[in-house]
């Protein structure tokens, strides 16, 4: 079907009254619209029907709240629905033997007429406002474009010969990966903290901070509760007691990752800087140590449960990436029309 034929595609029914053109619809009432073509996919379309019936399956699943997320939701379906047929015309066009998927969908079917019963089978399909032969066209279309995702990855279930792409991974490539990964791969030592901050905002001025830190350090040498002076003067975590958990090593600054290298649970420390996000010092904190917990070294490369993740994790990178490649090329030099008012939400300028 030549495009723009397609595009202009609009299915009409005669309600009543003597018959008139359908492009009379639009002065009168005789003709109501009962389907018509939204996108053009290749050689594919998809109609109005096929769209609504995508878009409240995707609905039920991921429900929205605005106009705004419908508008964006019904536009990431038409999308993915133009998608799926270009990459299922171009899993169609490799040496996949017609054959065997046909064979497939006939065995799809048969187990859901055995699990149904062929009259319930075909009842389930027509409450779902499907056609048994649309089902047995999009079951046709899953087998190709999953024929046609094995033949860019390498997958070996790819049925049409040689894959686009060598699958497997070196051994140098998979040292490689994980030298990068070291560090993601170890747990640093934690430790949970009770901090009293003393905000330059509050007090005045970081003179007046480091006063009032010393007047406290004293109180708490000679036995006040860290916990009160906490709820009497701290700048936050008031709500904790001042107790922070979990807390990396690594992510210490400085002056406090020495004092907690030296320290046991239970020692307080003299007035240390207060950093804030932009890295100035906005006030003091006196931290107290109440627990250290030992980190653990990454796993050595030769251990196979870890070659084993790090193989998975590099497989599917790989993958999403030179589907996402090919997904785009295809895209690019394929025949491809969505209907105008089929469009992503305006978005302001800086989102």
């Amino acid at each position: 079907m030549a495009p723009m034929i397609a595009a202009s595609l609009l299915l009409v029914l005669q309600t009543a009254g003597p018959p008139v053109a359908p492009g009379a619809a639009a002065q009168g009432a005789e003709w109501i619209a009962v389907d018509g073509v939204l996108a053009v996919a290749g050689d594919r379309v998809i109609t109005r029907q096929q769209w609504d019936r995508s878009v409240q399956m995707a609905k039920a699943q991921n429900p929205v709240a605005t106009l705004e997320q419908e508008q964006e939701l019904r536009f990431e379906v038409m999308r993915s629905e133009v998608m799926a047929l270009l990459t299922a015309q171009a899993g169609e066009e490799l040496e996949v033997p017609a054959e065997m998927v046909e064979a497939q969908v006939r065995y799809r079917r048969e187990m859901e007429e055995d699990a149904r019963g062929v009259v319930g089978y075909r009842d389930a399909l027509e409450a779902s406002g499907i056609d048994p032969l649309d089902m047995e066209r999009a079951t046709r279309d899953q087998l190709y474009r999953g024929q046609w995702e094995a033949y860019v990855v390498g997958d070996e279930n790819y049925a049409g010969g040689r894959p686009e792409v060598d699958r497997f991974i070196r051994p140098g490539e998979l040292r490689t990966v994980y030298r990068l990964a070291k560090d993601t791969l170890s747990r640093p030592e934690t430790v949970t903290l009770q901090v009293l901050e003393l905000n330059n905002s509050a007090t005045g001025g970081q003179e007046n901070s480091e006063a009032m830190a010393a007047q406290i350090f004293d109180e708490l040498e000679a036995g006040a509760s860290f916990r009160e002076m906490v709820d009497l003067y701290s700048a936050a975590h008031r709500e904790t007691d001042g107790v922070v958990e979990n807390v990396p090593v690594p992510a210490l600054i400085p002056a406090l990752k020495t004092f907690i290298e030296g320290a046991t649970p239970g020692a307080i420390s003299e007035a240390l800087p207060l950093v804030d996000r932009t890295g100035g010092i906005n006030g003091v904190q006196i931290v107290r140590l109440l627990e250290r917990q030992e980190g653990e070294p990454p796993p050595e490369f030769r251990t196979p449960t870890l070659q084993r993740k790090l193989r998975d994790q590099v497989t599917e990178q790989r993958e999403q990436r030179l589907l996402e490649i090919r997904r785009l090329e295809l895209a690019r030099n394929s025949y491809s029309w969505i209907h105008p008012m089929i469009q992503p939400p305006a978005r302001p300028q800086g989102r």
